[in-house]
Formats: C-alpha cells, structure tokens, sequence
C-alpha cells in the first residue's frame, strides 16, 4: 500500500509520521444535555443573593469510513462533562453604587478541570461621575474539536490544558449634563496555557494546522467612547479601542514577545447625525481598522483600512435613498438607524443605534415550482412580512426551483415591493454563484456566504477555505462588537426519519467551525435548506434553521402548525444577545 507523510500528535505535539494513503470520509455526531438552576434571594432591601447550579455533558463521536472497502471504525469516541455552582452577592449600598461579589466552583471531566473561579466588581456614583471596578477569574476548558478532531485539516490535541488567568478593568462614565456621556476604561487580561489555533503552511497532506496552549499571553488596553449632542438635533460619537495582546511565555522562544495573532487591532470609529421631528435624517460615519498580524511568528499581517459612509433620508414615503463609498470594496443593502448615539463594547460604534435591530429570514421560496403552489404561499408570506415591518429581510436561498430566469425575475420582483432593505444569498436550486457580502446593522454585522458548489451531486454544498479565509479576515477587523451569519446549508446532522437530510448537508462544517472558534463575537447562523424549524447547537454557537416559505420537510410528530409556510424573527440587541422565533402563515393548496 501506498504511504504519505502526514501529521500526528506525538507528546501532545505535531509530529510527521507516514501511514497508509487511504481515501477516508470522517462522520462526526455531537449530543449535548444542560441545564442550569438559579434562585434569585432579596433578602434585604439593598442586598440581593444569586446562586445555583449548571451542569452540560456532551458526547461526540467520530467514524472513519474507508471510501475503498466500505469498512468503518471509530475514530474517537468521547464524553466531556463540566458543572459548576455558584453564587453571587449584590448590595446597592448608595444611590448608583453596587458592589458584586461571585464565586463559582468548576468542575470538569478533564485532568485539571476543577478551578475556582471568584469575580468582583464596585460601582460608586459621584454625581455626574460614576467609577467602575472588576476583577474577575478566567477559567476555560478546550472542547471536543480543539481536544479530538480527525479532521484532516484540523487535527486536535488530546494534551490540551484549560486556559486559566485573571482579567481586571478600571473605568469611569462622566456624564456631560444633560448633552452626553464621556466613557473611559483601561483593561489587563492575562491568561496562562492559552487555547491557540496553530497554522501549518504550506499544509502538510492536506494537514493546515492544530491546537496549542501558548505559554502566557497579556493583554493590555483601554478603550474611550464620547457621545454628545452638540447641538439641537445634532448628535456625534466617537470610540477609540486600543488593544496590545503579547505572548510573555511560550515554549518556542521566538514567540515570546510577539503580538497575539487576529487581536491586536486597534479601532477608530466616528459618527455624525442629525434627525428632526419631520423625518429629515443625515449620517456621516468613519471607521478606521489599524493592521495587526495573522501568525504568532508576526511575519504576515493584514493591512488597515478606512471606511466613509454617508446616508440621508427625506420625509418622502418613495425616498429613501444610500449613498455609499468605501475605499477599498462596494458593500450593498445598508441600513443604519437615528437614534440617541449610545457607547459600543470593544471596536463598537461610537454612532447611534436603536435599542435593536429587527430582521425577518425568509427561505426557500422555490419559486416556479411544479410540485407545490410556492408563487402564491409566498405572495401570503410577502404579505407576512410587509405588516411586520422589520429593519430588514435576509433570504437564505433557493428563491427559485430550478434557477430559470423568469423565475428569478418574479423573485426579484416581488422582493422589491419590500419597503425596507433585503439581502439574499444562493442555494442549490438557484443554479447561481455570489461572493460573500458584509452588512453592517448598527451594533451588529451580518455575514451573507455562499454556500453552494457548481458539482453539487445530490445538493449538498460547502462554504470553502477561500470563503472561510475571508471570513476570518472580516471578523478580525470588523468595528461592529457583534456578528450574525448567514448560508444555505444546514452545518448540523439530523437524526432518525430527517437523517437523510445528512446526504445534502455542509460538508466542510467541522473545518468552518474550527475556523470560527476564535472569533467569539459570532453569536449564531441562519440557515435554510432543511424546510425546518431548527433551534440547537453547532458545537458552541447556537445555529436556526428557517421553514420554507413553500412545502415543509415534517414528521408524523410535529405540531400540525409545522406544515404551514413560515418565516423567522429576529431581534439583536446591541449588548450582542438576540432572540429569535418562527411566524406561521395559513395557506390552503389542493
């Protein structure tokens, strides 16, 4: 038999070994149960007492299948369980003074998986200035990818230690009259066995990379955000993020010293609106991302940029017109919000945004179909949405059955009676290519990937390492502190009756979520492609799948409601929690 140099872990570490070149497919099935208890206590009137329990256990299991002789074996087969309890003091012991005293107990099914984690935090109001505090412990354990994953481009590292470190910030909010707030905090985070994606390139047999605790990184930075109405109806914010992330200890001496790959950007953003009571509304924003390095050796960086956007809007029912430059791309569709300019978190607008940012997904219209009357469900859910009246509408694919022009005409057609912006991306049946796209929505950005592959053989699709580099790219310099995504394919398996929904799934999705393990302000994914309501986890992000807008891929056990056409809701707070559900439309065929 044929062999090949590839990549093992030997001592925890990547080492070249040679093995047999087989043609493998790795199946991977993660189960996961939590759940967590907490009782809130005012036992006095000031003083507040939390506590509870947590606890998650997760299964994952990965078979190796041989393409050659149909043999299968399990690659690996574990359970990781963590649970912690804990409990929290509060005492508001002045006007606008609280002080916060945590303790949490970590246990973990890991060697070293037991830590003691304290948290602190002081508040004092002094008129118009209010001081700010906090200490916390940092306790993280690796999870199954970084720990288990036979992914040929990703291999994990069953030597992993968790990373453990404290993080402090200090900071005050000094509040300009009544015209504005002024906000300053200085933040040190230091962390011990960081949990680090470690690139191999070129790749080794298809081999990109693994995992590793670096030794200790330090970061250290603050951030300054002015928000002030200078004048009637005239509102400016400025926020500043400056961040210095270095490795201090590393077993590979050339590191120590360097900064942190993908976070070390520093951020500039600036805004200028005005809104009056008659609907006159204009916004100048600037946003500008310094370069920062893309390996822990600092031999490779991405570059800055500065972008300028410019939005006005009369108090005309037909005009709402964008004008929009960037300097270095064009980015379509938009929509930012007057409101009263509020302080982003890290890299946030400094800019005004509303208390949240309202979209409907919408999904596989099909258009054009034979099979079901999809043209007239969708004028019902069309309808659906015009009353609902979101901020936006997102459409995760296959607008169309078979990818026939006139189909698509009607699809665009009936898109652009909306009278608020949409956004789309492809599917299987749209027989149509696109590049991905970037849409910032106050607070929040919106990533739109194709997932779609021109030699689909049963509909199945993946979103590719070109797309997924440059997603990596845009997260790292995004200036918005929170990120949605949005495709087509389901990256989740299905079980039982629906496992044959596995055969057209996300392909690459074990590689696409080790990419995005790094960027925690990804805080879900939209998807279509199933025809279902879908609400779980893909590893650690919370992924939703939307119904069709047409037929319904159901069970015998679903809720009868479930064979309607539907849509989702969305709603994005700037705090970077969301909330979403699904609206059920009647519609009546046959």
């Amino acid at each position: 038999m044929d062999t090949v140099t590839g990549l093992t872990l030997v001592d925890g570490l990547p080492t070249l070994r040679s093995r047999p070149n087989t043609p493998q497919q790795f199946d991977n099935t993660q189960r996961s149960l939590g759940g967590q208890l907490q009782h809130r206590w005012g036992f006095a009137p000031s003083q507040t007492l939390v506590y509870g329990v947590d606890y998650r256990r997760t299964q994952n299991r990965n078979v190796a299948r041989n393409l050659v002789d149909g043999s299968a074996s399990a690659s690996y087969d574990a359970e990781l369980s963590q649970g912690a309890v804990f409990g929290q003091y509060l005492w508001d012991f002045l006007p606008g003074s609280t002080l916060q005293v945590g303790l949490r107990q970590e246990f973990a099914s890991l060697s070293r998986g037991s830590q003691t984690v304290p948290a602190v935090g002081l508040k004092v109001g002094l008129g118009d200035t209010t001081l700010r505090a906090n200490y916390t412990r940092n306790f993280r354990v690796p999870n199954a990818v970084n720990l288990f994953s036979v992914d040929p481009t990703n291999i994990g590292n069953p030597d992993l230690k968790p990373e453990v470190g404290d993080s402090y910030d200090v900071g005050f909010d000094q509040k300009l009259g009544d015209i504005g707030l002024l906000r300053f905090t200085y933040f040190v985070n230091d962390i011990a066995d960081l949990i680090a994606f470690e690139s191999i390139f070129p790749a080794v047999n298809g081999v990109s990379g693994t995992y590793t605790n670096l030794g200790r990184v330090r970061t250290t930075g603050f951030e300054v955000a002015l928000n002030a109405e200078i004048a009637p109806n005239l509102r400016v914010g400025v926020n500043y993020t400056n961040t210095d992330p270095r490795i201090t200890e590393d077993r590979n001496p050339n590191r120590v010293g360097r900064e942190l790959r993908f976070a070390g950007a520093d951020f500039l953003n600036f805004s200028l609106a005005y809104d009056n009571p008659s609907g006159w509304y204009s916004a100048l924003w600037l946003r500008s991302v310094a370069g920062y390095p893309t390996n822990n050796a600092n031999t490779e960086s991405l570059a800055g940029y500065t972008t300028v956007d410019f939005r006005w809007r009369v108090p005309w029912a037909i005009a709402d017109v964008v004008w929009r430059h960037r300097k270095t791309c064009s980015i379509n569709g938009t929509k930012c919000f007057p409101a009263f300019p509020t302080a982003g978190g890290r890299g946030g607008w400094g800019s005004a945004v509303p208390s949240e940012v309202r979209l409907i997904q919408v999904s596989d219209l099909h258009l054009g179909s034979t099979y079901f009357p999809t043209d007239a469900s969708w004028q019902r859910v069309l309808a659906r949405v015009q009353a609902l009246g979101p901020d936006g509408v997102v459409c995760t694919g296959d607008l169309t059955d078979d990818g026939q022009p006139q189909d698509w005409a009607r699809a665009i057609a009936s898109l652009s009676t909306l009278t608020m912006p949409w956004y789309w991306v492809p599917g299987n049946h749209d027989r149509l290519a696109r590049k991905p796209q970037a849409v910032g929505l106050g607070n929040w950005r919106l990533f739109l990937l194709d997932s779609t592959t021109p030699n689909s053989q049963r509909g199945e699709g993946a979103i590719g390492r070109s797309q997924l580099m440059w997603l990596q790219r845009e997260l790292a310099r995004m200036a918005e502190p929170w990120a949605l995504l949005a495709w087509h394919h389901h990256p989740i398996p299905f079980a039982g009756e629906l496992a044959w929904l596995n055969e057209i799934a996300l392909t690459d999705g074990d590689a696409v979520g080790v990419g995005l393990q790094a960027f925690p302000q990804v805080k879900g994914l939209m998807f279509g492609h199933s025809h279902r309501e879908v609400a779980t986890q893909w590893g650690d992000l919370p992924v939703w799948g939307c119904p069709s807008t047409g037929y319904q891929v159901s069970l015998p056990s679903d809720p009868p409601t479930w064979q309607q056409p539907g849509l989702r809701e969305w709603c994005l707070y700037p705090d970077g929690t969301l909330q979403t559900w699904v609206h059920r439309v009647a519609f009546r065929h046959g």
